[in-house]
């Protein structure tokens, strides 16, 4: 068995369990709920006005190389883009 296929049901697994998570009911007071919106909203604005920054480039283009593995030396990343 590949690494890969080992790891899979692992992947399963977490994903089922964090959109368990995410759909669960919210106990929190209403000013922290209003907090995490604006937070996830600026988190998904702030990646679309990134996503044609030259880093975010480099990072495309590596994960491009590289689609079997989660992450990369930075040394080999800066060898590979200087």
């Amino acid at each position: 068995m590949t690494r890969a296929a080992a790891i899979e049901p692992a992947i399963g697994d977490l994903t089922s369990r964090l959109a368990g998570f995410a759909g669960a009911p919210c106990s929190a007071p209403e000013s922290v709920r209003a907090v995490a919106r604006l937070s996830a909203l600026d988190w998904v604005a702030v990646g679309l006005a990134g996503r044609e920054e030259p880093v975010a480039r480099i990072l495309r283009d590596l994960a491009a190389s590289y689609p079997n593995i989660t992450a990369i030396r930075v040394k080999d990343a800066i060898d590979r883009v200087s």
